[in-house]
């Protein structure tokens, strides 16, 4: 026995570290990708380094594995295909490297303890991000009341009002769940303004209508349409009491706004560009790279098409754009019957629909924004789906009463 004890010791600290850095990746998701990617890639290693030592696969198994296994083969077909193949690669791996972040999450949650600090670090930092903007907001209101400025203190304003649908979406369950505590579901309210008044000053309307539409997803699985009349009059005065938040609503339905009708021209020099290139695209490169032969003179070059489905058509082709909504509808179903499975329980019922709604919101605002290309939103999504797939793990290891 006394041979064993400094290898189970060891084993312990290393468990320990991976903890650790898993929360300090999460604490840090919404404001610092550097602290973020370190705290992640630390883990990674250590975890590999783990297996190595110990001989043994400690990858757990998800329903989606084949289906990322699909989306690297996508990656590389594009990426030897492409004109610039090692620009290719790049992008690639930055991809392919931020997925294990789901199965790292997942492999290392054993008890609903650690699950729960896992998931409020994640909603912390988003927290903390939105109290340190609602600063800003105070200090110069009026600027931002008249659409000067648009909050994004650690990032670009769209990323900002991203990280702030998800967070709003994952913690709403938690506070119209029957079964949460009520000091929880208090917190959960409290917790849920700053970020749902930091969403709104970003002024993006993508990020808007994802929270909306993931609003509807609680909504239906839920069906507790008192606590969402609430949430939608707090919007809606909001909105109300600021024009400049009412004119921005406008101008999402107005064609003629400067944006929209850029947008809709990006759109075309995409699909003329995918026309030329159907199977397997350019590769998962900038579009600055083929702009001079699609474009206008007069336009600058664009390196994205401010829409994830137009994006991945481009640079993936016809066959990349089918592999990545099969796994997105998959990881859709998945969450979907982890949710009905754990709707019960406060914590797991909570944490599937929020990553559901999540998910959901995601695509609906990334219809508008390349927000598959923010590398801080897709680890964020990798996590949330991570967070979801561990909380059902716990819940069925130790069922909540």
């Amino acid at each position: 026995m006394k041979l064993a004890e400094p290898h189970s010791q060891k084993q312990q600290l290393a468990d320990s570290i991976i903890t650790a850095l898993l929360v300090l990746f999460l604490a840090s998701s919404a404001f610092s990708i550097a602290i973020a990617q370190i705290a992640y890639f630390g883990a990674l290693i250590i975890w590999a380094g783990k297996m190595i030592v110990e001989r043994r696969n400690l990858v757990p198994r998800t329903p989606m594995d084949w289906y990322f296994v699909a989306f690297g083969i996508a990656e590389i077909l594009s990426t030897l295909f492409s004109d610039y193949p090692l620009y290719a690669a790049l992008y690639m791996q930055r991809r392919l490297l931020i997925i294990p972040i789901l199965y790292i999450l997942l492999g290392n949650v054993s008890t609903e303890k650690t699950a729960r600090v896992f998931v409020t670090a994640f909603l912390a930092s988003a927290t903390g991000v939105a109290l340190w903007s609602l600063r800003e907001l105070v200090l110069d209101f009026n600027s931002y009341a008249t659409f000067q400025k648009r909050l994004g203190e650690f990032q670009i304003y769209m990323t900002t009002g991203t990280i702030m649908m998800f967070a709003s979406l994952l913690v709403i369950p938690f506070a119209f769940h029957p079964q949460t505590p009520r000091k929880l579901r208090l917190l959960a309210v409290g917790v849920f303004t700053p970020l749902l008044v930091t969403l709104l000053f970003t002024f993006t309307r993508s990020a808007w209508l994802g929270f909306v539409t993931g609003i509807a997803v609680i909504v239906l699985q839920r069906r507790r349409l008192g606590g969402v009349v609430a949430l939608v009059a707090i919007v809606l005065v909001s909105l109300l009491a600021v024009p400049a938040l009412r004119d921005r609503v406008v101008s999402i339905v107005d064609l003629q706004d400067a944006t929209n009708s850029f947008r809709l021209k990006l759109w075309s020099i995409g699909l003329r560009i995918a026309s030329d290139h159907p199977i397997v695209g350019i590769g998962d490169i900038g579009a600055e790279t083929v702009w001079a032969d699609y474009a206008p003179p007069e336009w600058r070059p664009e390196g994205h098409f401010h829409s994830n489905i137009v994006h991945w058509l481009v640079t993936l082709g016809g066959v990349g754009l089918a592999v990545v909504l099969a796994l997105f509808v998959r990881i859709g179903v998945v969450l979907w019957r982890l949710h009905r499975d754990h709707s019960r329980g406060w914590f797991a019922g909570s944490v599937t629909l929020g990553a559901l709604a999540a998910l959901i919101a995601f695509h609906v605002n990334g219809l508008f924004e390349w927000s598959f290309g923010d590398t801080e939103v897709a680890m964020q999504l990798w996590a949330m789906v991570g967070l979801a797939l561990a909380a059902a793990k716990v819940t069925d290891l130790h069922p909540q009463a």
